[in-house]
């Protein structure tokens, strides 16, 4: 109870919460049950051209025009009213400048202890350079259908072209909000993979990531300890440096990423976070895949890996440092684990989510346990992966029974 009470003084009061959610380039807000701003930060005062004090405490009234106010808190009563979040993919809006916004928005229900009752957290993405990007891909197809049709011989010239542009737009993807990214995000660069996620509450700090660059698949999951609420934020930091950090660096190894995000995560939380007193961690494990040559390079802090050789019937386990992000410079010391895989080969990726899982079934409460679900993947390795997720999820479900869901599950499978 102690931890818990001095992690949420440490993480989530008022001040520290603003300066971390202040460091992320989407609009954060949060409202009560009147539509009044109780909390805005520094992507937010700006698209509303207006200091923090001639924010709080207004309504959207103070900044748009009625239509735009009815509309919104139309949304925002339909969420406290059934309790569920409100995703719109793309949402058009003159801010108080007269600049048209095409923002993608995530609003959700949130809790506010010190009114005791529940307001509207909203999260929103800019997608004008996304909206942009498609617009340039969709010229580009154009001109290129146009070259097929009139030189033939160039075909093979203009497919190249093509696919560098697609290439160009998978590397190139928006950094989405507060949520994890589609399983089809997955399936996209590991088309034969599953991806198995249960939050344990709509907001959560578990997450994963994948992006693809100079014919490298580059994927992670990741679990922000003990951050609740907080985490949230702090997962879209680690997002969005993450991303950073594969569109900057050349060809970059999997330690090379963590200990850029090392650095990154401590030059941005410095500011607003004693990290003396953090004892917090983020457990991460990020692999590179080469599916051509058929290797993994893999590196981690906390969390395993598995990889099954369907050959020998044998599990991989790279060695995995305990080591929590960010902070702790001169113990954090990353290692590369490359690994030589066979077509057929499936590894799996994960937080501690199941193994941590507690059941309704036995008095002792016992838990899920990591050898459990390592024997559980063997077992089950020989099915098509939509299957094992199915498989995977019934018997975690079967095996919890009534129990509450202790934390944020992540599994992620993928047959090389």
């Amino acid at each position: 109870m102690d931890k818990d009470i001095a992690a949420s003084d440490l993480i989530l009061n008022a001040d520290t919460l603003i300066k971390i959610i202040d460091k992320l380039p989407h609009v954060v807000y949060l409202k009560d049950s009147q539509h009044r701003f109780l909390l805005a930060n520094k992507a937010c005062l700006t698209m509303l051209n207006a200091e923090a004090e001639d924010v709080l405490g207004e309504t959207d009234q103070s900044f748009y025009v009625n239509s735009y106010v009815e509309y919104v808190h139309e949304i925002e009563k339909n969420i406290l009213r059934n309790g569920e979040k409100k995703i719109v993919p793309e949402e058009r809006f003159l801010d108080p400048n007269g600049n048209q916004q095409i923002m993608k928005t995530i609003r959700l229900p949130f809790y506010i202890p010190e009114m005791n009752e529940i307001g509207v957290l909203g999260i929103a993405v800019n997608m004008a350079k996304e909206k942009e990007m498609e617009e340039s891909i969709r010229s580009q197809n154009e001109t290129l259908q146009i070259q097929k049709a009139e030189i033939d011989n160039r075909r093979k010239t203009a497919e190249d072209l093509y696919n560098k542009v697609k290439t160009g737009l998978k590397v190139s993807k928006f950094i989405q909000e507060a949520i994890l990214p589609n399983e089809s995000s997955v399936k996209r660069y590991l088309p034969d993979s599953f991806v198995l996620y249960k939050p344990k509450e709509l907001t959560n700090g578990d997450f994963y990531w994948v992006q693809a660059k100079d014919g490298y698949i580059y994927i992670a999951t990741i679990d922000c300890t003990e951050f609740d609420a907080g985490g949230t934020f702090l997962a879209m930091l680690c997002y969005d440096l993450l991303s950073q950090i594969l569109k900057q660096k050349f060809k970059p190894s999997p330690s090379d990423i963590l200990y850029e995000l090392n650095d990154g995560l401590k030059d941005n939380l410095e500011q607003c976070v004693d990290l003396s007193r953090m004892t917090e961690r983020l457990h991460i494990n990020i692999c590179v895949v080469d599916k051509e040559n058929l290797y993994i390079e893999q590196s981690g802090s906390g969390t395993p890996m598995i990889v099954v050789n369907k050959y020998s019937n044998q599990v991989l386990e790279p060695q995995t440092e305990k080591i929590g992000l960010p902070f702790d410079e001169d113990e954090v010391k990353f290692i590369d684990n490359r690994i030589r895989v066979k077509k057929g080969d499936i590894f799996y990726m994960m937080t501690d989510g199941i193994s941590q899982q507690q059941t309704s079934l036995r008095r002792d409460k016992e838990k899920f346990g990591y050898g459990r679900l390592k024997d559980l993947l063997l077992e089950i390795s020989d099915y098509t992966m939509d299957k094992q997720a199915q498989l995977l999820k019934e018997i975690v479900d079967e095996f919890t029974g009534d129990e509450p869901q202790s934390d944020d599950m992540i599994v992620i499978g993928v047959k090389m």
